[in-house]
């Protein structure tokens, strides 16, 4: 199955920081995930984003897929190590208050 490759810079800007551009990020993700199976998604270039942005994209779609199906159809590469970070914790805590 072709792994289709999703530039978050390519839809916005490379500072990320409302829900509003978070929704329609994450609606194009889906639409490529439905159309290809899998996608990358690619962070690169990322100078800054809020945890809002990063709820609404990322973690609504980890906890909508769920954390096996995530894993198996999206795969997130150049996050820089704050990015990381962040998404690391904040994954942590809603897949504990989801639990």
């Amino acid at each position: 199955m072709k792994r289709s490759i999703f530039k978050i810079t390519d839809l916005t800007s490379n500072t990320l920081s409302n829900r509003e551009h978070g929704r329609k990020i994450r609606a194009k993700i889906k639409d490529l995930i439905s159309e290809n199976g899998n996608i990358t998604i690619d962070m690169q270039n990322l100078t800054s984003f809020t945890p809002s942005f990063l709820d609404e994209v990322i973690i609504t779609l980890v906890v909508e897929l769920g954390k096996k199906e995530f894993k198996e159809k999206v795969e997130l590469i150049n996050l820089n190590s704050s990015l990381k970070s962040l998404l690391n914790s904040m994954l942590s805590d809603k897949l504990k208050s989801v639990a």
